[in-house]
């Protein structure tokens, strides 16, 4: 992992989890001992194959309770609390639940899942403890079609959550989690796959039937997880995130699409529904639960006047506030009569005052009662948050003044709540109207939050929401206009203490005030509806400490100001830039957040844009900051996370170089040639750079964060090792080229590539060649001697399956280099006059590979790449006696250190073609006393001279059988009479002494010569 040092801000290596030291909270520090404990303290697994469970959708999953039981602990009287006899979900989840040894892939994915439930021997339980957890979970988790599985989950749940933190220690706790994580490891398999599956599945008596609700099942498994992070602190399933590719895009694309419509139905702003997605966790796949529970209150959540809204534009973001009237709270909302009298009776907050307080570096608050004065600094008092389009801003009246109904309004809700705050701040009476003073005081805005007693949130949408324990005002809260400005989200975060106006569940609509921490967000996924929980982590998120820009962004991007400069300025406000200014080019303002912020996500490098600069320093960033993709932070990990937040985080340095560790693949050349790599930018330029970067394909490389991802990737160029004796490896050096898709190879949708994990910079010097990116994947310099060394190569007889002539080899240790080989070609000719044949091998060889399998020849005129073939893709597979094989084209990066490397034979691949080489076994090179004819043989050919001048001479392998007759097979040879083919036979009388190799030669040439 990779850190910044705070004074040069320059980037340094450090060790993978850091200190320990660092982890200051107390749930995270027992969240990693319970998985270092569990990761050191696991049985071996079981892996019998399970039966095929048939699936009645009423039928319970339960096990049955068997007798006697084992029992670890006597405090309580849980049935799932057993020492089982058999613990098969144990170890699976530290290296990979492979459900395919235990469940047939070829049944239906329910029947798998219903296989894997009762094999996990879930017993009913009647303890107090576990059945007040389960009533609580049964009022919270949605109701699906298949209700034995749900019945299944949520027993599973409710007796993990009766175990105490003592008892989480032991097996019988993780025989729990486990199952659940199996369940999820189903899931998983698929997806790395790219296998989808539906609701089908097969009942009684073999009959098949489907439900429609497969999504249900799958959000289930998904909550339980995160219960069991959050609540438990047990996180199962590390490092994944269960994004919308886990789940098949037919299933995700139904459930998606009934949502949306339904939340169209309801009325709901089609632009605030999706732009909640930017920062679920989930995304798209989290809009069913939370369309769900708004359809429970459709009128209230109904958004007036946005029936012309797309998912990418809301027609009310360029509402300009500053044209609408000033809102009334007295009864002049609905008679012009009254409103007119009001408005003609405002109350005056003259601006002056303000712009004398700020030239005294006094404040800007005014207190609540008559006389209206500006308090001084240290008073309490409470900041007004509130949507300016609704009418709380100044509107069309003039600076200072408010309708006396509204200042009433705030001022007795102040009072209700706290009698002990004097003053308000409220931005539509508290701006001064002098330039510089105006200035300082919206630079400073947002520490008026800050420093509040509390901030007080007032949107009409939410002024006009009855309350209710449901979950739903969290919803409403969400998709408020309140939520969607850009500055009320500032305000929001700098607030310690946030309280908001419902309306009172009842007749009439007299306002109720409620708690953002204590009354609004749930506190627990055990205890709230899927719904409430996601409403709850996005207000959550918001209001976390923003430690990296993919934070900034995911909080930032979903939100709209008047002023695309004011969105700038509000980033550079929450990043913590000091003195950031309206005259300050964009530019330099994104490069100041960055060099504040220094850390992002990778999602956030897929711009797909123009960068700051075509190389060297910021060659990776694009102009501004808003042009980069924003990340949401999972779920999964509860408590932990922080655990594994660094380690998918790259860092920033002052120098504009980046530096992170992911997933690389080198490119091939069929990538290029089948046009499998293409931009993800229309844009000419950008299209450009791509095309021209993939002409030198040998240097390139796809950069992910997860290998089994199907969408956009980073195109990089391997720039060489990083040379630094203070860096532990060996980090590479890339350079940014542009963000592409990458086109599936099989029609699983599958690639056939290999990434590895590196350490890389990006952003160095621009005067850093290209190297080969395959030498830096494939064999890095700190693979061990003995998986780079070439000893298999030399001493061996190759033949090449060149077209027609063949090629035939000579292998033999070279002097140029310690581990070096030459492949010779032999040298033959036969003098037509004297019928003299001679042979050897040529003086220079055709080829030199050195210890690390590079590939050098004489003239240099094409590149040529060495790879080992693996001989677990021949088929049928070596461990069948098999006259015939076939070998399956794979690159050598799949089983880089499998014994199953083949020794005798490789691959040369030429930048046109690639040809496969064999060794000949020794068995057929020796002759012997039975065999005296056998082994290789240079063949002259005089009958052809006039024909074939050039092809007089090649070489034969006579093939020794048990009988007398004798093959001549081609090692090299001619269209004609191609490499491979039987040139001639012959038969011959076994002689009662031993024959010798000249009149075996002769024997042959007169048999050639009357052909």
């Amino acid at each position: 992992m990779w850190d910044r040092d705070l004074k040069t801000g320059l980037i340094y290596e450090k060790g993978f989890m850091g200190d320990h030291e660092v982890i200051a909270d107390a749930d995270t520090l027992k969240a990693q001992e319970n998985y270092i404990f569990f990761k050191n303290n696991v049985p071996q697994p079981f892996d019998k194959p399970f039966p095929m469970r048939e699936i009645d959708l009423e039928a319970s999953l339960l096990g049955r309770v068997r007798k006697p039981q084992i029992v670890e602990t006597t405090d309580y009287s849980c049935l799932n609390l057993l020492q089982r006899p058999t613990l098969m979900w144990i170890k699976p989840i530290e290296i990979g639940f492979q459900t395919d040894k235990v469940t047939d892939p070829e049944w239906p994915f329910l029947n798998r899942l219903a296989s894997i439930c009762a094999e996990a021997e879930i017993y009913p339980c009647t303890n107090e403890e576990c059945e007040k957890n389960r009533k609580t979970l049964e009022g919270i988790v949605q109701h699906c079609e298949w209700k034995g599985f749900r019945e299944w989950l949520i027993r599973a749940v409710s007796c993990q959550m009766s175990f105490d933190e003592v008892s989480r220690y032991g097996q019988t706790f993780f025989h729990l989690t486990s199952a659940v994580a199996a369940c999820h490891r189903l899931v998983y398999q698929y997806k790395t796959k790219a296998v989808g599956f539906g609701g089908e599945f097969i009942g009684k008596e073999g009959r098949v039937d489907s439900i429609g609700d497969i999504f249900a099942v799958l959000d289930m498994i998904y909550w339980a997880m995160v219960v069991e992070s959050h609540t438990m602190h047990m996180s199962t399933v590390l490092e994944m995130r269960w994004s919308p590719e886990f789940v098949p895009i037919k299933v995700l694309a139904a459930a998606v699409e009934k949502a949306a419509s339904s939340a169209s139905q309801l009325g709901i702003c089609p632009s605030r529904l999706w732009n909640l997605t930017l920062v679920t966790e989930r995304r798209e796949a989290d809009l069913p639960a939370l369309v769900g529970l708004a359809a429970c209150r459709p009128q209230e959540l109904r958004h007036e006047n946005h029936e012309d809204c797309l998912a990418g534009y809301c027609r009310l973001t360029s509402v300009d506030s500053t044209k609408v009237q000033q809102l009334h709270k007295c009864e002049g909302r609905t008679v012009p009569e009254i409103a007119n009298r009001c408005s003609s009776a405002k109350l005056f907050f003259d601006p002056t005052r303000l712009n004398d307080s700020m030239a005294r570096q006094g404040g800007t608050v005014w207190s609540i009662q008559p006389p209206f004065e500006i308090l001084p600094s240290g008073k309490p008092y409470v900041a007004i948050s509130h949507v300016w389009s609704d009418g709380t801003g100044i509107g069309l009246g003039k600076v200072g003044e408010v309708n006396s109904c509204l200042f009433k309004y705030f001022t007795t809700l102040i009072g209700s709540i706290d009698h002990g705050c004097e003053g308000i701040w409220w931005d539509t009476i508290s701006i001064p109207t002098e330039l510089e003073a105006r200035r300082k005081a919206i630079d400073e805005m947002h520490n008026n939050y800050r420093d509040a007693q509390y901030t007080l949130v007032h949107d009409e949408y939410l002024v006009n929401f009855a309350w209710a324990e449901d979950g739903s005002p969290c919803i409403a809260l969400v998709l408020s206009a309140w939520l969607t400005r850009g500055w009320t989200a500032l305000e929001f975060i700098m607030s310690g203490n946030v309280k908001v106006i419902f309306k009172e569940a009842g007749e009439g609509s007299k306002p109720i005030v409620k708690d953002m921490d204590k009354d609004i967000l749930a506190r627990d996924p055990s205890s709230c509806s899927r719904a409430h929980w996601i409403a709850s982590q996005v207000l959550r998120r918001l209001r976390k400490p923003i430690t990296n820009v993919s934070e900034l962004l995911s909080v930032l991007k979903p939100r709209t100001t008047s002023w695309q400069r004011d969105k700038m300025i509000i980033a550079a406000l929450l990043a913590g830039v000091e003195g950031v200014s309206y005259k300050e080019k964009e530019a330099d303002i994104t490069r100041a957040i960055l060099d504040k912020l220094y850390k992002i996500e990778f999602p956030s490098l897929l711009h797909g844009l123009d960068t700051v600069t075509e190389t060297g320093a910021w060659s990776w960033c694009p102009p501004l900051l808003y042009d980069m993709p924003a990340v949401a932070a999972s779920d999964l990990f509860g408590a932990g996370s922080e655990l594994h937040s660094d380690y998918h985080t790259c860092v920033i340095g002052r120098d504009g170089v980046i530096a992170g560790c992911y997933r690389f693949a080198p490119l091939t050349k069929e990538d290029v040639q089948k046009n499998r790599i293409y931009p993800t930018s229309s844009h000419p330029k950008i299209a450009m750079k791509v095309k021209a970067a993939l002409q030198n394909w040998r240097s390139c490389m796809l950069m992910r964060d997860d290998p089994e991802d199907r969408g956009p990737c980073l195109l990089v160029k391997a720039l060489g090792e990083i040379q630094d004796d203070e860096l532990e490896g060996r980090p590479m050096a890339i350079k940014y080229v542009g963000c592409v898709l990458e086109l599936a190879e099989g029609a699983s949708g599958t690639p056939n590539r290999t990434y590895h994990i590196c350490s890389f910079k990006m952003g160095l010097a621009d005067d850093m060649p290209e190297v080969d990116a395959s030498d830096m994947i494939e064999r890095p310099s700190w693979v061990p001697e003995r998986f780079k060394s070439m000893d298999w190569l030399p001493n061996k007889v190759w033949i090449g399956n060149h077209p027609h002539s063949g090629q035939f080899l000579v292998a033999r240790p070279c002097d140029k280099g310690v581990g070096h080989t030459a492949l010779y070609t032999l040298k033959m000719s036969d003098d037509p006059v004297t019928r003299t044949l001679s042979f050897g091998l040529n003086q220079e060889p055709l080829l030199v590979v050195s210890s690390e399998g590079e590939v050098s020849t004489k003239f240099n005129t094409a590149s040529i790449t060495l790879q080992r073939v693996n001989t677990k893709h021949a088929w049928p597979p070596m461990s069948i006696p098999w006259a015939g094989r076939a070998v399956i084209h794979s690159k050598e990066a799949d089983d880089k250190w499998n014994r199953e490397l083949s020794k005798d034979l490789f691959e040369l691949a030429h930048e046109t073609r690639t040809y496969i080489y064999a060794a000949l076994e020794a068995e057929v090179l020796l002759p012997s006393k039975g065999r005296p004819y056998q082994g290789l043989w240079v063949c002259s050919r005089p009958s052809l001279i006039r024909y074939h001048p050039h092809q007089r001479c090649e070489v034969i392998l006579l093939n020794h059988t048990e009988g007398p007759q004798i093959s001549g097979v081609n090692i090299t040879g001619y269209k004609e009479n191609p490499r491979g083919d039987i040139s001639f036979k012959f038969s011959f009388s076994r002689p009662n002494h031993d024959t010798g190799p000249a009149l075996v030669h002769a024997e042959i040439r007169a048999f050639d010569f009357y052909v």
